[in-house]
């Protein structure tokens, strides 16, 4: 009878132990799983964040053009109004010869604004294209 209870304890303690084990990798287990989950909320902030910063620097870029045209477009017209100033001679300029000096200047700074303007929005284009899947 001695024999038979030693028997039972060493069955108990086994499953104690199987028990035990099997209360271990259910917990490694649910770590593992909060920690995928934490993994795959921090990848989806670095790429929001990539994202984000994607775009501000095409924002950026965008802005720095429009100031560069804006520049181009004050410095032509200084230089028209510098033109018309020295071939004044104090006569009256007519007002349609003061909005074009007829050197055909003021076309191709249209034409040059229109082109910066579309490449501004093409290489906006392209790289919203390629950062929509991210």
């Amino acid at each position: 009878s001695l024999m038979g209870t030693q028997e039972e304890i060493d069955d108990h303690n086994e499953d104690d132990g199987k028990l035990e084990l099997l209360k271990a990798l259910r917990l490694s287990q649910t770590r593992a799983r909060e920690a995928e989950a934490k993994c795959a909320a921090i990848s989806k902030e670095r790429d929001l964040l990539a994202l984000g910063f994607m775009q501000n620097s095409m924002e950026v870029f965008a802005y720095r053009q429009l100031v560069r045209l804006l520049e181009f477009q004050v410095s032509k017209l200084q230089q028209q109004q510098n033109k018309q100033e020295m071939s004044c001679d104090c006569r009256m300029v007519r007002e349609d010869e003061a909005i074009d000096d007829g050197s055909g200047t003021t076309g191709l700074t249209w034409i040059m604004a229109v082109a910066f303007c579309l490449g501004i929005a093409g290489f906006g284009l392209a790289i919203g294209c390629k950062y929509k899947y991210f």
